[in-house]
């Protein structure tokens, strides 16, 4: 109410069409229904977790939830992005289907080395905070965000900003709801075999069938190439780092060192391993993509040229 005060007093009273009010609702209905779908489908999923399970498993569980914030927080900030450079290619839809495209593989190789990189640490992180009692939850979370990364790995995230830009938000909500009723679903079946992980299974499952039908709809509808062959390839280096680094990790007796090592081992070897699987060219992009990404671009920035000289002198060596 405040702020529409405001707005009165310095702008007056606003004069709208009935058209514009009408492509307004039409736009903003379908993302208010899905902001709504995603607030309803966790309590329904905690109710039978909570029926089924200890308070001590519940404990875990919603601590593991509690820390996968970080990467919705990584998620929203790429989606940020795209949605602040998609729409500056309305007009060709060529350039568009294309920034969308490359966008989507820039995406990809970046959220699942955080995705990954913060799934390495994040044991440790959770003991230090929590205490060892809540050592579970860390499981709980690896299934709740392979989810996350099968919509990486699909695009999701950017293409789900695509279709806000060409103003298609009626897919938007309809991912939300078959997203919403997958999760439903499965948990109905999952959680009173499998408890607590069976809830992440939902959510995961649900994830998964989301990113399905964003990557068809895309590619079907808007005609938007997914690389999921660079995104794979992107994935291999996250993936070998964070195998890499959890193992050494729990071979130390400390949990602050277990802590510092894991995070310090992701990151050099991801860093290392990261221009064999990529060319320059999808590197340049990628550490490009990654500067300009609200939130943790500032943190990013001052490295970029450095890191694109030494992988370019490895790569030059190398070869």
């Amino acid at each position: 109410m405040l702020y529409l005060l405001l707005f009165l007093k310095f702008f007056g009273r606003p004069r709208l069409s009935r058209e514009a009010v009408k492509d307004v609702i039409g736009l903003s209905l379908p993302l208010y229904l899905a902001t709504l779908a995603g607030l309803l489908v966790p309590p329904m999923v905690d109710t039978l977790v909570a029926r089924r399970v200890s308070d001590t498993v519940i404990g875990n569980y919603k601590v593991a939830m509690i820390s996968a914030t970080p990467i919705a927080v990584i998620t929203s900030s790429v989606s940020t992005a795209a949605l602040t450079s998609l729409p500056l290619l309305l007009g060709d839809e060529e350039s568009l289907r294309n920034g969308a495209s490359s966008y989507s593989l820039y995406a990809s190789v970046a959220l699942t080395g955080l995705m990954l990189g913060y799934m390495a640490v994040q044991p440790w992180l959770i003991i230090l905070l929590y205490g060892s009692s809540y050592s579970l939850a860390a499981s709980y979370a690896n299934i709740y965000v392979a989810g996350f990364l099968a919509d990486a790995v699909l695009g999701s995230y950017i293409l789900g900003s695509h279709f806000i830009t060409v103003g298609a938000t009626r897919w938007n909500g309809l991912v939300a709801t078959v997203r919403g009723a997958t999760v439903i679903l499965a948990a109905m079946l999952l959680v009173e075999k499998l408890g607590a992980t069976g809830a992440m299974l939902s959510y995961s499952i649900g994830e998964l069938v989301a990113a399905t039908t964003i990557y068809f709809v895309a590619s079907r509808v808007y005609s938007v190439r997914i690389d999921l062959r660079g995104s794979l390839k992107g994935l291999i280096p996250a993936l070998a780092s964070f195998a890499a680094a959890s193992a050494v990790a729990y071979w130390i007796n400390s949990t602050l060192a277990s802590l510092l090592a894991s995070g310090l081992i992701f990151v050099i070897l991801y860093l290392l391993l990261l221009p064999f699987f990529l060319d320059d060219k999808v590197l340049s992009g990628l550490v490009g993509f990654l500067t300009s990404t609200p939130y943790i671009g500032w943190l990013l920035k001052p490295f970029r040229e450095v890191y694109l000289s030494l992988t370019r002198e490895l790569h030059g060596r190398l070869v």
